[in-house]
């Protein structure tokens, strides 16, 4: 409230928000005789002294409102990767993307993902997660090879994983179907089409072109509380990348093509995988990535009680 104040004060009476980056004509206003600190002096004041003490007091105040207006507003005038972005923006903003660009994501800025995501919490602060960052050669190696294998149907059953049931019920049944339907639809693939379907499936083992990808790892002694945890993990990884101006899509499908991974990665035999996430710049031209999955109404999943 005292900086609105004075922001008024200063500037002809009127209020200037604080998210306005400071004019060259909003400064010539504080200084202007008529509408700035000029005006803001006691009419009765004559002694040219009196004058230039107040400018000076003025100005120096108007200075430092200025220069905080000035840092917040930076902040949307940064690059996208640079913007602060809120949690809420983040989240809801976070999608499967099935189609990315081939442009670079440098080292450091993984880097810098990874390292924000292991804040995520873990019971007991265990932190059972592993993570396998494949990128150029690497990653065009596990792609090929799995790309291979999806087409010659040598993939495992995720049955076989314990990682997906062999039947599911009604409801998480209804839900998958509608999320595919929803994408072939996008895509122009008829019901029956089997031969469109494959096509897109396929995609899942070019990591949808991403010039990245993750594959995250636990333990394979621990149980379905860890897992949990890896969860919180993988959520925090694609909610940094969103802060970097990236997106994501985690994938089960690397589950029924492990070979290739941990070839490649080198991954040891005690460690698990839990997923894979493709990391990169979406396509924006893509009529896939227009697809917003459904959700469930609060009223349908929450139960309130003692309210």
């Amino acid at each position: 409230m005292a900086g609105d104040f004075i922001s008024k004060f200063l500037c002809g009476g009127q209020y200037i928000s604080r998210s306005q980056l400071p004019s060259p004509a909003l400064c010539a206003r504080i200084a202007a005789p008529d509408t700035g600190i000029s005006a803001a002096l006691p009419r009765d004041h004559n002694n040219p002294l009196i004058q230039v003490i107040w400018h000076l007091c003025f100005t120096a105040i108007a200075g430092v409102i200025l220069g905080g207006m000035a840092g917040v507003s930076s902040i949307k005038d940064r690059p996208l990767g640079e913007q602060q972005m809120t949690i809420e923006e983040a989240i809801t903003s976070r999608k499967s993307v099935r189609a990315f660009t081939d442009t670079p994501v440098p080292r450091d800025t993984v880097h810098r993902i990874l390292e924000i995501a292991q804040r995520a919490p873990s019971g007991t602060n265990t932190q059972p997660w592993h993570v396998h960052v494949a990128a150029g050669a690497v990653r065009n190696a596990i792609v090929a090879e799995a790309y291979e294998m999806f087409q010659k149907g040598e993939t495992d059953s995720y049955a076989a994983h314990d990682y997906y049931p062999d039947v599911w019920t009604d409801t998480h049944q209804d839900r998958r179907r509608q999320v595919g339907w929803d994408l072939y639809g996008l895509l122009g693939i008829q019901k029956g089409d089997r031969e469109g379907s494959k096509r897109q499936a396929a995609r899942n083992y070019l990591l949808f072109d991403a010039p990245v990808g993750i594959f995250v790892t636990t333990d394979a002694y621990l149980c379905r509380g860890s897992w949990f945890d890896v969860g919180m993990y993988v959520q925090t990884i694609m909610l940094a990348a969103r802060a970097e101006g990236l997106h994501t899509c985690p994938q089960a499908s690397w589950i029924v093509t492990p070979g290739p991974v941990r070839r490649h990665l080198k991954i040891p035999d005690d460690q698990a995988l839990v997923v894979g996430i493709a990391l990169g710049h979406e396509d924006e031209n893509a009529i896939e990535n227009t697809l917003v999955s459904e959700r469930a109404d609060v009223k349908d999943i929450a139960h309130f009680h003692g309210f």
